[in-house]
C-alpha cells in the first residue's frame, strides 16, 4: 500500500468503546451516530496529520483510534494527561503510527496558541482538524440553573 492510499474505514472504527457521557441537549446519541456515519467516508490517506482536540473520550478517543487504523499520525490532546498517555501508547502499538500527546485546556486561548507554536517539526503541517474538545454545564432547566456553568461551556465548545 503506498503513502496515499487510502484505508477504508467502517462505522464500526468509530466506536469509543465505553460508554460516552452526554448532556440532556445534545441530542444523546444523535452526534456520535451522525460522526461514526459520515466520518468513514472521508477516505484518509495513510501518514496524514490528523489534529484532535479533547481525545481523552467519547467522539474524541474514536477518531484517535480510526484516524490511527487509518495510518494518519496524530496529535492529540485533552485535559486528562493520564488517559490521553494511555490513548497515545495504546494507539501507536496497536497501529505503529506516530503520536504526540499532550495537556491542553481550549479555554485558555494563549495556551493554544504556544501549543500550536511549539509542536514538532514533522507535526507542524496538519491535514485534519477534529475540534472535538467540549463539556457539558448547566444541566437544570434555564431558569433555575448558574449562568456561571454556561459561560465556562460557551468558552470551552
Amino acid at each position: 500500500m503506498s503513502s496515499t492510499s487510502a484505508v477504508k474505514l467502517t462505522k464500526k472504527d468509530f466506536d469509543p468503546g465505553v460508554d460516552v457521557r452526554w448532556c440532556p441537549g445534545c441530542g444523546d446519541y444523535s452526534i456520535l451516530a451522525n460522526v461514526q456515519r459520515v466520518f468513514p467516508s472521508f477516505g484518509v490517506p495513510k501518514e496524514k496529520i490528523v489534529f484532535i482536540t479533547g481525545a481523552s473520550s467519547g467522539i474524541g478517543k474514536s477518531c484517535a483510534y480510526a484516524f490511527g487504523k487509518a495510518g494518519a499520525n496524530l496529535i492529540i490532546n485533552a485535559r486528562r494527561k493520564n488517559l490521553l498517555d494511555e490513548i497515545a501508547d495504546d494507539i501507536r502499538k496497536k497501529f505503529g503510527v506516530k503520536v504526540f500527546s499532550y495537556k491542553l485546556d481550549i479555554t485558555k486561548r494563549q495556551d493554544v496558541i504556544n501549543s500550536i507554536k511549539t509542536l514538532p517539526v514533522e507535526f507542524k503541517y496538519i491535514d485534519i482538524l477534529i475540534n472535538n474538545a467540549g463539556l457539558a454545564r448547566g444541566l437544570c432547566k434555564f431558569y433555575e440553573d448558574n449562568p456561571d456553568g454556561w459561560e465556562e461551556m460557551i468558552d470551552t465548545n
